[in-house]
């Protein structure tokens, strides 16, 4: 009986595992793009306009309260910390749906979703 020791196979090769983007050079930006539209989200430079201009888009005073969480397709999700601000939110929602498209340079966005965060737990002042 054999073991088979010393025999000598030839060897096959093994398949390039790489993506095809793997085997040329890609840009950054290109490949957070791709990754953007894979995830069905906003391109980045939208994304980084929304989310780091939203002080200057909503002003100092708001940005404090509300903050953009995400974006689904064409609609942003704010979150908001009182109901009162909710309201304030969707009565000037056109003007901020405006400014976002004049900052991202994109017409992507067309409404406001508001969403009021629910109170942190903390200390109770009251006692």
């Amino acid at each position: 009986m054999s073991c088979g020791v010393g025999r000598s196979f030839p060897r096959r090769p093994r398949p390039d595992r790489r993506s095809p983007r793997a085997v040329g050079t890609v840009r950054v930006g290109r490949s957070l793009e791709e990754l953007a539209r894979q995830l069905g989200t906003a391109a980045p430079d939208v994304l980084s306009a929304v989310f780091e201009g939203w002080e200057g888009t909503v002003g100092q005073e708001l940005a404090a309260h509300a903050r953009p969480e995400r974006i689904e397709g064409e609609v942003l999700v704010v979150s908001v910390d009182s109901p009162a601000l909710a309201s304030h939110l969707r009565t000037i929602a056109p003007r901020v749906i405006e400014r976002l498209r004049e900052a991202t340079g994109s017409d992507g966005l067309s409404r406001l979703v508001i969403r009021v965060r629910a109170p942190k737990k903390g200390l109770d002042v009251d006692n």
